[in-house]
């Protein structure tokens, strides 16, 4: 696994700052969602296993949370399926042995229905699962699913994960333009969302450069119409609470962090900022240092600019 296992702290819109876990390697996922931020599914699986061993992914948490970066909440997520992790309990039973610090899964819920996933994510403080369909038609043109993945299965896993969990629970719901916004898809949705045992159910829409160029993005008023319907709040950005740091001593040390956040997916550089605690003034500098070196490039998406790790570098 050439990529760092801790990232962040990265500015979340829903969690504060997130210091992140990335347990598989780049896009090893159970779907390939047509919006996805970080790109194409290379790795379509469903084989949990253990990617990198556990004792070096708590080494590597324990250095970071030494590190005092004023952290809210530690988040298993990345560029992948964390839940593909096979010994996932053992992981939180010993991150919990270390910090109290808010331990929080974002998952796309596809591997819930395995009885060994579900007890390990009893064991956390919040799940961030997803569910973008309310048919299994729309499920596998906006999730494009692993061929031994069904919606059935995905739903009924949910469900029954959800009745058991003590912690919040926040579902989110992405739509894409023209894909899972219809009256009927809706009208699913209102028969499905009582089932599930949520604290709050989130609302959005494409954000960032998607994988796929049909995944198309709903206005806000559009959105905001939804959730209303849905008993659902709208994601919204919101601003840090924490102060930008001054300049470091060790620019190395600092594009470093800027490219493993671009890795896992594209930022803008007001995100950048404020999920890495970098002066703006030498932010800008060093952002442009590194398109100079062709390390990353810069994508226009629904009017923001998006920095994102240039693939055709040796980085």
């Amino acid at each position: 696994m050439s990529e760092k296992i801790i990232f962040g702290p990265v500015m979340s819109r829903r969690l504060g700052r997130s210091l992140g876990i990335d347990l598989v390697p780049h896009k090893t996922c159970t779907l390939d969602c047509i919006y996805c931020e970080c790109g194409k599914t290379t790795n379509k699986t469903i084989e949990r296993k253990n990617f990198i061993s556990p004792e070096l992914i708590l080494s590597e948490l324990e250095k970071a949370l030494n590190k005092d970066l004023k952290i809210d909440v530690i988040t298993f997520s990345g560029s992948g399926e964390p839940t593909l992790y096979k010994d996932l309990e053992y992981l939180i039973d010993e991150i919990k042995k270390m910090t109290s610090i808010p331990l929080v899964m974002i998952t796309n819920s596809t591997l819930l229905f395995d009885k060994e996933v579900r007890n390990a994510l009893l064991k956390v403080d919040y799940v961030l699962p997803s569910l973008d369909a309310s048919c299994f038609s729309t499920f596998n043109r906006i999730n494009r699913p692993h061929e031994n993945i069904s919606f059935k299965d995905v739903l009924d896993g949910l469900i029954v994960f959800s009745k058991n969990f003590n912690g919040k629970i926040w579902l989110e719901i992405l739509f894409c333009k023209g894909i899972n916004d219809s009256e009927e898809e809706l009208k699913g949705f209102e028969k499905i969302i009582p089932k599930i045992r949520t604290d709050l159910i989130q609302i959005n829409s494409v954000d960032r450069p998607p994988a796929y160029p049909e995944a198309g993005k709903l206005t806000y008023y559009e959105l905001e119409r939804i959730a209303k319907r849905l008993g659902g709040v709208v994601i919204a950005r919101n601003n840090s609470k924490y102060p930008i740091s001054e300049k470091s001593k060790d620019v190395d040390f600092d594009e470093s962090r800027i490219l493993e956040l671009l890795k896992r997916r594209p930022e803008t550089i007001d995100a950048i900022e404020k999920g890495l605690s970098i002066q703006r003034v030498y932010l800008i500098k060093l952002i442009n240092e590194l398109m100079d070196e062709g390390k990353i490039i810069k994508k226009r998406f629904e009017g923001n600019d998006f920095f994102c790790l240039n693939k055709d570098s040796d980085t």
